[in-house]
C-alpha cells in the first residue's frame, strides 16, 4: 500500500480480465433475472455498483473495449 500524507491508499489498477468481466456480467444477468437487486448482485460479484454500470455500459456500447476473442 502506498502512503500519502500519513494515509494509506490501496493500489489501483485492473483486477479483472475482459473474460472475467464478461463472466461477471453474465452472473449479474442471472441474479437480476432471479429477482435479486443490483446491490445484492454486485456484492456477490465483489465489485461496486459504479463498476458494474461502467462494465455494462462498455459491453453494450459496441466500442470494442470488452470483446471476447476466439
Amino acid at each position: 500500500m502506498a502512503q500519502t500524507k500519513g494515509r494509506q491508499e490501496m493500489p489501483r489498477g485492473k483486477k479483472f480480465t475482459a473474460e472475467q468481466i464478461i463472466g461477471k456480467l453474465r452472473e449479474a444477468e442471472v441474479g437480476l433475472a432471479q429477482g435479486k437487486t443490483v446491490p445484492e448482485v454486485v456484492r456477490k460479484l465483489g465489485v461496486t455498483e459504479q463498476t458494474y454500470y461502467r462494465w455494462k455500459r462498455g459491453s453494450t456500447a459496441g466500442c470494442g473495449r470488452i470483446r471476447r476473442s476466439g
